[in-house]
């Protein structure tokens, strides 16, 4: 369990997002104590590594979590869409993971279990592969619907390296070619 009287506000807006309460439900340790995560970011690299270990359990290296998860990352991209037909993603770990409550299966359907965390593992993909934003923006067709990859790549970025970040957001801002919705929500990020 967590001590909740020693949630700080930034905690408490953290924790207001239901998906965040439930991730946080699920890193609980096993005794009372502080929470140990300030932002969405650091709750889901915590997320991300207790569903590691807890696959670790289940016969799942890292390297094959990593590359379920890239592999599903670079699935979606490809097609646009939330979820990839079973056909397509057919790896070994993608059970495992679902029964983790990692991807979801549904309907031979393979996905995320939700699209925050999808996001989050593309931005955490996106930045290991050394993607700039905006390569990743123009290649994507710039749709309306990558505004939420934009502010998670943006997040995941300040946290892990804030001189990257500052290079990421110059380079968005002043690339003629990115549209100015995406540029918009740079800005309001």
């Amino acid at each position: 369990g967590f001590d909740a009287l020693s949630l700080s506000e930034g905690q408490i807006e953290v924790l207001s997002n239901p998906l965040n309460l439930s991730m946080l439900a699920e890193i609980r340790p096993p005794s009372p104590g502080p929470v140990g995560v300030e932002t969405s970011i650091e709750l889901f690299n915590a997320f991300w590594k207790r569903k590691q270990k807890d696959v670790e359990q289940l016969g799942v290296t890292t390297l094959q979590f990593n590359e379920a998860i890239d592999d599903l990352c670079q699935l979606l991209e490809d097609s646009g869409s939330l979820f990839v037909s079973e056909p397509l993603f057919c790896r070994p770990a993608a059970v495992r993971l679902a029964s983790a409550h990692v991807f979801s299966c549904s309907d031979q359907k393979w996905g995320f279990f939700h699209e925050s965390f999808y996001d989050f593992s593309n931005a955490r993909r996106l930045y290991r592969l050394g993607t700039p934003v905006a390569v990743y923006l123009k290649k994507g067709g710039q749709l309306i619907e990558l505004r939420n990859q934009l502010r998670q790549s943006l997040a995941f970025r300040r946290a892990m390296d804030l001189h990257g970040y500052c290079e990421d957001l110059g380079a968005l801002l002043a690339d003629p070619e990115i549209r100015f919705h995406l540029k918009s929500a740079t800005l309001a990020f």
